[in-house]
């Protein structure tokens, strides 16, 4: 094997090493980077939900205490509760019907109105109706407090936000209002637009597995992520981890829904699209183009000042050992230790034409 043979094959190892090391190193930072950006996302994700609970919290609390701050309200509630002859009946469906009226106007999915003992007086939904209130956390928490009490119920697959009010703080009795509205695709979408994510709620189906009650995510990607969930729940409900979805593993943290573990809202930081994250890593990309564009300008200045006069001055010299003409000469356009050897090859050259023309 030729020495210039040797050289290629040296120049081909090295590329051959290089490409693949540095498109590996190009890999690991976007992986890094990219699992920075998931961290920071599902850290935004995290205070996003906070706050929108804090806001519905407080939200609901004023539609409720528009119905049970209202003196023409309070009145009615007043005489009805508590203002008849002993032994008379209470007429709960005029209750009813004032809390409907109410219910209607200010968009609420439920009204009710609950005694101290936690009996349902008045309700608008059939739900409410066979609800144990008595063991209620947020009626518990309402009469224990004796301020506004909030949480979530799940009926079925549907989620109520509710709140409780003592009525007592508006002289209306010693009774509870019950508001609720429910919680859809409206409240994930509202979290995912905030924080430039996606958002899912998770509960348990009847038979123990997860069901998806709202999300952001393609149809595709809610099922995936049932059957992710599934395969390796999180016990603990602000655990964190990595989802197999449809479009790959996308790192995903856990909360509990208004307090409740029973449901779950599962933040999924997006992957990047393939031109986003170009776009993300752009240094890192111009760094890594600049390196390879370096490396092949030294391989295209090797084989101009070293290769290719080497590979003349080969055959040259296998010329010179396989014909008698001593009029070879090599031209002097490589590298300097190239040049010695040709300068050295042509005086050889000189040499043998005066010792022929000696002889």
């Amino acid at each position: 094997m030729s020495a210039i043979h040797g050289t290629r094959i040296r120049i081909l190892l090295a590329l051959a090493i290089v490409l693949p090391a540095l498109l590996a190193l190009l890999a690991l930072q976007f992986a890094r980077d990219d699992a920075r950006e998931a961290s920071r996302t599902l850290a935004t994700l995290a205070k996003t939900q906070q706050l929108v609970e804090d806001q519905s919290n407080r939200n609901l609390t004023i539609r409720g205490e528009l119905i049970a701050g209202n003196q023409a309200v309070v009145a009615y509630m007043t005489q009805a509760l508590g203002s008849l002859l002993p032994g008379e009946a209470v007429d709960y469906s005029s209750i009813v019907d004032l809390l409907e009226e109410r219910r209607s106007q200010l968009d609420l999915d439920l009204a009710a109105v609950v005694a101290a003992d936690g009996r349902a007086l008045a309700v608008t939904d059939a739900y409410a109706e066979g609800h144990d209130f008595a063991n209620d956390p947020v009626f518990v928490e309402a009469k224990k407090t004796q301020s506004v009490g909030t949480g979530l119920w799940r009926d079925g697959e549907r989620l109520l936000h509710v709140a409780m009010l003592p009525l007592a703080r508006y002289n209306a009795g010693d009774a509870y209002l019950l508001v609720a509205e429910e919680v859809d695709q409206a409240y994930v979408k509202t979290i995912a637009g905030i924080a430039a994510a996606d958002v899912a709620l998770v509960a348990s189906s009847a038979s123990g597995r997860p069901v998806v009650l709202a999300s952001t995510l393609p149809a595709t990607d809610a099922d995936a992520l049932s059957r992710s969930i599934a395969e390796s729940p999180a016990d603990d409900a602000s655990s964190a981890g990595h989802l197999g979805l449809a479009a790959g593993s996308s790192q995903a943290q856990f909360a509990p829904l208004f307090g409740n573990k029973e449901v779950r809202v599962v933040q999924i930081a997006r992957r990047m699209p393939l031109s986003a994250t170009l776009a993300a890593h752009v240094p890192s990309v111009l760094l890594a183009l600049l390196s390879l564009a370096g490396l092949l300008a030294a391989i295209v200045w090797y084989g101009r000042r070293v290769a290719s006069p080497l590979q003349a001055l080969e055959r040259l010299l296998e010329r010179a050992a396989t014909t008698p003409d001593r009029n070879l000469h090599m031209d002097q356009a490589g590298s300097t230790d190239v040049n010695r050897v040709a300068a050295a090859f042509n005086q050889l050259m000189a040499k043998s034409q005066q010792a022929d023309r000696h002889d």
